[in-house]
């Protein structure tokens, strides 16, 4: 189905706004839905964080679909899917229908149940791997008995060595555990009371639709599965541990978030650092929106907020790499190819994607013969090779398995098609970086617009692939002298300072932090 709107920036701000009005709607559905299965009560706090982020994105379903159901491909809903977990990516590569497309046939349709069958197919929750599972058993045994933080998915990037020194140095005061996720099967699924569920919503309207979509879409692991997750997720919670620290087990880490959720109903406190790009930028983040309802402190990469006190407060990261001695091509990181709706935020949707596409394919039209420019994209999104037409510059497709940064490190030049994590740490790592973007489809908070213009003002953003290679080529070849100017330098440094604050001394900014919360 076409999509029926264009998506700029002011509908899509519009839209999650109004899909952050149902997540109390959400959130008690899950509490009744939960009541039904297991017969007791889980408190608001424990559905919050457990449930929250899975809630969000059924939110931002509902009224994207309500936004674009039509009468066409009318179909009635008989079948229906459901997931054993919650996926990254919450419709890419689902069996059956999507959540969007199910909750346009609820709004065009009806509910009909006379017919509807629900199944629970594929394999079972899959262990961690070993050699992560051994590596975690390490770091967790590092650590003394009465440590009193407890930090898991902290979003660093080391490597193994350098883990087992940070560890060792922590060693009196965190302990680094990454939970081992509990197996669960299909044959957990309780057909019956989902469907009883589902049959007791009437009504047509988002609310409606969204209690309709609970029973049918809730992941087994977190309903039929959660009384099992808390008895095997026992060992996690020490009686000592006073704060819980991650960047982003508390969005797919169901084993964390049940072990969590249970250490803060005995006053332990969840603290939660910025994990990516967007946080403080953005107009509105829904993952910063959640990150902030469910933690006790949340951490930036620099940035501050008027009137939040020190519950939102800057605290360093580890530096996400380092420059390297760079070769002769330009590297051009693509976001990712996304065909179905992800979340209301820029860069996450189709018609955002497609508009990325089209200024990148712009882009390389007009950049100059002397180039030649590395593509990078996400392997399980690619960029759409096949619609690249002649060119003037050269291009080579990465079919390597290294890390877009690992590339970026050495590239003589780094293009963003979005603003997404990568421009934050190409512009910390002091990598010449240009980015493009068209403003119809993404606009900055008024915190951080002035930061923007400033770096606009000197040649890193643009505002469409035109604008960018003709400056692209206007560097001939040559992007460090440009890059090592004091205007630009001036804008990148003021840009990262509260943006993109990585330090070689991160680990003592945090133990002082969790120190000085220990003390209160």
């Amino acid at each position: 189905m076409s999509d029926v709107h264009d998506w700029n920036h002011h509908e899509t701000m519009n839209a999650l706004r109004a899909s952050q009005e149902l997540v109390s709607i959400g959130l008690e559905a899950v509490q009744d839905f939960l009541r039904s299965l297991h017969g007791r009560e889980y408190t608001s706090e424990f559905v919050r964080l457990v449930h929250g982020f899975w809630i969000q994105h059924l939110c931002q379903d509902v009224v994207y679909a309500s936004l674009s159901a039509t009468q066409e491909a009318k179909r009635r809903l008989t079948d229906v899917i459901v997931p054993i977990s919650k996926p990254h990516y919450p419709n890419a590569g689902s069996a059956g229908v999507s959540r969007v497309d199910l909750a346009r046939r609820l709004f065009v349709e009806g509910r009909d149940v006379q017919d509807l069958m629900l199944s629970c197919v594929g394999k079972s929750q899959q262990l961690m791997p070993k050699f992560r599972h051994l590596k975690s058993d390490l770091l967790s045994t590092l650590s003394a008995n009465s440590t009193r933080v407890w930090i898991a998915a902290p979003y660093l990037r080391q490597s193994v060595a350098e883990q087992i020194r940070i560890a060792v140095q922590s060693r009196q005061l965190i302990r680094w555990e990454e939970p081992d996720p509990v197996e669960v099967s299909p044959d957990l699924m309780n057909s019956r009371i989902r469907q009883s569920a589902y049959a007791s919503i009437n009504g047509n309207s988002r609310g409606d639709v969204l209690r309709a979509l609970v029973p049918l879409t809730i992941p087994v692991e977190l309903s039929e599965a959660l009384p099992m997750i808390e008895d095997r997720t026992q060992s996690l919670r020490r009686g000592t541990t006073r704060l819980i620290y991650s960047a982003n087990a508390h969005h797919y880490d169901a084993c964390f978030k049940v072990a969590a959720a249970q250490m803060l109903e005995s006053g332990a406190r969840l603290l939660v650092h910025q994990h990516g790009g967007g946080y403080g930028i953005d107009e509105q983040h829904p993952g910063e929106m959640f990150d902030r309802s469910v933690s006790h402190r949340f951490y930036t990469w620099g940035w501050t907020e008027q009137g939040s006190g020190s519950l939102t407060k800057p605290l360093p990261s580890a530096p996400r790499g380092k420059r390297r001695e760079p070769d002769s091509h330009y590297l051009l990181v693509a976001a990712e190819n996304t065909r179905e709706f992800f979340r209301f935020q820029s860069f996450c949707m189709p018609t955002h994607s497609e508009k990325c596409i089209s200024e990148s394919l712009s882009f390389l039209s007009e950049v100059n013969e002397s180039h030649v420019i590395q593509l990078r994209s996400a392997p399980t999104l690619p960029f759409p090779v096949a619609r690249i037409g002649r060119l003037m510059c050269r291009i080579q497709l990465d079919q390597s398995k290294k890390s877009a940064l690992e590339l970026a490190s050495r590239a003589k030049l780094v293009i963003h098609n979005y603003l997404g994590t990568s421009w934050l740490e190409t512009l910390a790592m002091n990598i010449p970086t240009v980015c493009f973007y068209d403003p119809a489809m993404y606009r900055p908070r008024d915190e951080a617009q002035t930061f923007i213009d400033a770096l606009a003002r000197v040649g890193v953003i643009h505002y469409s692939g035109k604008e960018a290679a003709k400056f692209v080529n206007s560097l001939r070849g040559e992007p460090s002298t440009w890059w090592k100017s004091a205007e630009v330098q001036e804008a990148r440094e003021a840009f990262v300072a509260r943006y993109a604050n990585f330090s070689d001394n991160w680990l003592e900014a945090w133990q002082e932090e969790f120190e000085s919360l220990l003390a209160e």
